[in-house]
């Protein structure tokens, strides 16, 4: 993508990394990993600017040619991708007091040396006092199946560029869906910038109808909230909105429309916004953000019901559903850091195998220390974000998932009829005279369904789906796996973890093992004794 200057603002042109303006966009929900030299712009970053430990600094057009375009590419999620000499501006303070020192020691010992000779030496003396700057570093975070929006600075402004438009977007392989979002991509992209920066968001909507942007959580003039109709004019379709504020505070945030928020935000609009601090207490290794969205698709169907008030039969992390959700990737020792989004009608417990963790933040700021209770659940509720940390010390696959059952499943019907425990002897065939392919299933449960290829509709998935190194995996929507490794040549999915020898279950035979006899329960269960109806009062007549 190109940044061309117009009066005074910095404005994206899309290419190949930015989808057109208008018009539908395809999604395909895969990372976004791209990799470009380190940018050769470096001049006039502000003293407070926060700086990406893996990424270059793109800077805008100098005041000298306003017209001037330069290339960016798309912030890299890749930590191996690394800025050289990222930031190389002169430390003055480290400059300036051993130079006066020098100077007042030569005139003290009363060194008797040529003018032009003793200014030489302190020219040469400086660069041996003088270091470069520490740039603040952070973390980058990794939004897997997403990216992070690039920025550039145009006189100590952050410059982003949100396009609120039409997406299509991929959840899983096989499974397409009409959305809306911004920037072609659903959640929208990731915003990264630090505590005290001096921020510019440029919004244009391409979408049919008027929108806004609200900064869910971030403290901000009234005028720059985004609710439109009480902090501002509505962004009416074609229009560009500038925002531009200083952030006065580091959490995990998020950002939305607050223009006919239903239909919108049911579509998909919605997006992190990540405020690091100046300055980091604790080392954080991995940094992961995950935005829970649910959706009402019929099977069949591309678009989804934004009408629904609780009939969702598909839950994505990031707008992905298992088994088309990235696996996240972690070198034991590390330390982890999860941020969780939710814009749903619903609640989401998300569970972690494996380890305890410690919920540490909130949209609302940090947790102190004495309130962050040892967990493996943590519920994240509507409207809120919710953030984790843990060590991850014990390599492995682990599951991460929604504890709320039916959310870690693909598409269903709830109007199926239970026929748990009840027999469908001799019905199959019958019914399939009248209904071919037709298929008995709920006696036993639905288990086999995760192997089956039973065929329907396009654009439908199955209910349960992946497979395993131990089989087929019956998982579904809100699932992805936290794969620790203790050797990782980088950060690409490496496969499923091959358990060492004795730490493995296995079938074994319950005759030879020593176990406690068990007493089997009787199951005859006595049907209960009909009660007389409330209105039947012969009863009462007879005892009389």
């Amino acid at each position: 993508m190109k940044i061309i200057t117009k009066s005074g603002y910095l404005h994206l042109s899309a290419d190949s990394h930015t989808p057109p303006k208008s018009g539908d966009t395809e999604d395909t929900g895969k990372s976004r990993r791209t990799r470009r030299e380190p940018s050769i712009y470096t001049q006039g970053l502000p003293a407070n600017s926060g700086h990406r430990r893996d990424a270059p600094e793109d800077v805008g057009a100098t005041a000298d040619s306003p017209q001037k375009a330069i290339e960016v590419a798309p912030t890299s999620n890749d930590p191996y991708w690394t800025q050289a000499g990222a930031c190389v501006s002169v430390n003055f303070r480290g400059i300036f007091v051993p130079s006066v020192f020098l100077f007042f020691w030569l005139r003290k010992a009363d060194i008797q040396i040529n003018k032009f000779i003793q200014h030489a030496f302190l020219m040469l003396a400086i660069p041996l006092f003088a270091g470069p700057s520490k740039p603040q570093v952070y973390t980058p975070v990794t939004t897997p199946n997403g990216a992070t929006l690039p920025y550039v600075m145009d006189h100590g402004v952050k410059v982003f560029h949100l396009v609120a438009e039409q997406v299509k977007r991929e959840l899983a392989p096989g499974l397409v869906i009409n959305a809306w979002g911004y920037n072609g991509q659903v959640p929208g992209p990731t915003i990264e910038a630090v505590e005290g920066d001096r921020v510019r968001f440029l919004v244009t909507n391409n979408l049919p109808e008027a929108t806004s942007v609200h900064w869910h959580g971030v403290l901000l003039p009234s005028g720059m909230d985004g609710v439109s109709g009480v902090n501002q004019k509505a962004i009416e379709p074609g229009e560009t909105f500038s925002y531009e504020f200083t952030l006065r505070q580091h959490g995990t945030q998020m950002y939305h429309p607050h223009a006919d928020e239903t239909h919108q935000m049911a579509l998909g609009m919605m997006g992190f916004f990540i405020i690091h601090p100046k300055k980091e207490v604790k080392r954080i290794d991995r940094d992961f953000a995950i935005f829970l969205q649910e959706w009402d698709l019929p099977p069949g169907a591309s678009s989804p019901n934004p009408a629904s008030m609780s009939d969702f039969n598909l839950f994505s992390f990031n707008a992905r559903v298992y088994p088309g959700t990235d696996p996240l990737i972690v070198r034991t020792g590390q330390r982890v850091r999860i941020r969780l989004a939710n814009l749903t009608m619903d609640s989401h417990p998300i569970h972690i195998h494996g380890y305890h963790f410690r919920e540490t933040g909130t949209d609302g700021g940090d947790i102190p220390i004495s309130a962050q209770l040892p967990e493996t659940t943590v519920n994240v509720p509507p409207g809120t974000t919710r953030t984790i940390e843990f060590e991850a010390k014990v390599p492995g696959d682990w599951a991460f998932h929604c504890h709320k059952a039916h959310h870690a499943m693909n598409q269903m019907n709830h109007a199926v009829p239970n026929m748990t425990g009840v027999s469908q002897d001799g019905v199959e065939d019958k019914v399939r005279a009248l209904l071919p392919g037709y298929m008995a299933m709920g006696e036993n449960g639905m288990g086999d369904m995760a192997g089956m290829d039973m065929g329907g509709p396009a654009n439908v998935i199955p209910m349960m789906a992946g497979e395993g190194p131990h089989g087929p995996i019956g998982m579904g929507g809100m699932f992805t796996v936290v794969k620790v490794r203790d050797r990782l040549k980088g950060y690409e999915d490496p496969g499923w973890y091959e358990n060492p020898e004795g730490t493995e279950a296995q079938v074994v035979d319950l005759s030879k093992q020593k176990v406690v006899p068990q007493e089997v329960p009787s199951t005859k269960v006595e049907a209960p004794k009909k009660k007389p109806a409330a209105h039947d009062m012969s009863h009462m007549r007879h005892s009389q």
